[in-house]
């Protein structure tokens, strides 16, 4: 199979999933957190060529704007506190869990609950993507994630030790993570048990597309969004939430629930889709705007514009 990755890359991961992450489970978690801080902040140092294709499709985005060295150096540390913070899966519980992340609009959530329909939480990859799955599971919400475990791509390294390991901390989740390329009947079970179900608005970053999606105007260009969470709701009746997670310091996050999308009563499932589509990406627009770094796909903007 082909693969992009070299040798410097393996050799990284080998550091990464052995030594190091025996070492961040031996520390406290503020201590971990400053440290992926710190890898992020050599990699801006180090990196050149991924400097400049983030800073070339930021300046596509964000035409009146220059953004500056603050912003690629957050991008970074981003990235791995996002990547890495797995490693502290084992480390949290329900004593300590709120010292790190805190929650604004959980009363959104709460209320739509009353319903007996379950919901639908929909964010991007923006911030620590599967921190707040985490926390929500381990405050005991009967929760659920669609993802798309993949190693495709990847060298033997990669295959038998990244994605192998990865699998064993998300499996530290108390959360089920249902694949998106299975039989999708668990996710019409869980929504009938009242269980809510996270699934991301912005796909996977042009990697593989799995599903329908649809082009909507983002950042003046035609971008594509899955239509998945928007199908699932007119489907079974389940309200759509948003929610994303801020990075407020190296080792606090917030993260926002909003209020649930609204929909005009018509008889026309596909403008009832298209207006729910354009609520979060409009809003998922707002929040990369206000927090440029925190969104995963700088790097990977060119493969979701819609050719002309």
């Amino acid at each position: 199979m082909h693969t992009e990755e070299g040798i410097i890359r393996d050799v990284a991961r080998l550091i990464v999933w052995f030594p190091f992450r025996w070492i961040i489970q031996a520390i406290p978690v503020s201590l971990g957190f400053f440290t992926f801080k710190v890898l992020g902040d050599i990699h801006y140092f180090l990196s050149r060529k991924k400097k400049a294709l983030i800073l070339k499709n930021l300046s596509q985005a964000f035409t009146q704007h220059n953004f500056g060295k603050d912003t690629l150096r957050r991008y970074m540390e981003n990235h791995y506190i996002d990547r890495l913070h797995i490693f502290l899966y084992p480390k949290f519980n329900k004593t300590n869990i709120d010292r790190f992340v805190s929650f604004k609009g959980l009363e959104h959530l709460n209320q739509v609950l009353l319903n007996g329909k379950g919901c639908i939480l929909v964010h991007g990859h923006f911030g620590p993507a599967q921190l707040p799955l985490f926390v929500l599971g381990l405050k005991g919400y009967n929760i659920n994630q669609l993802g798309l475990p993949s190693d495709e791509g990847l060298s033997l390294i990669g295959k038998k030790v990244a994605f192998k390991i990865r699998q064993v901390y998300e499996g530290m989740i108390p959360a089920r993570i249902i694949s998106a390329d299975s039989f999708l009947r668990p996710l019409f079970k869980h929504l009938e048990t009242n269980g809510i179900l996270m699934m991301t608005g912005d796909g996977t970053g042009g990697d593989k597309f799995v599903g329908k999606f649809l082009p909507v105007k983002f950042f003046n260009q035609e971008v594509v969004f899955p239509t998945g969470y928007a199908a699932l709701s007119l489907k079974t009746g389940a309200p759509i939430l948003p929610l994303f997670t801020i990075r407020k310091r190296f080792n606090r996050f917030e993260t926002i629930i909003g209020k649930p999308f609204q929909v005009e009563n018509t008889l026309d499932s596909q403008n009832s889709m298209i207006q729910i589509i354009q609520q979060f990406v409009k809003l998922f627009e707002e929040y990369v705007q206000k927090y440029p770094c925190h969104w995963h796909f700088w790097d990977k903007f060119e493969k979701l514009i819609v050719s002309e």
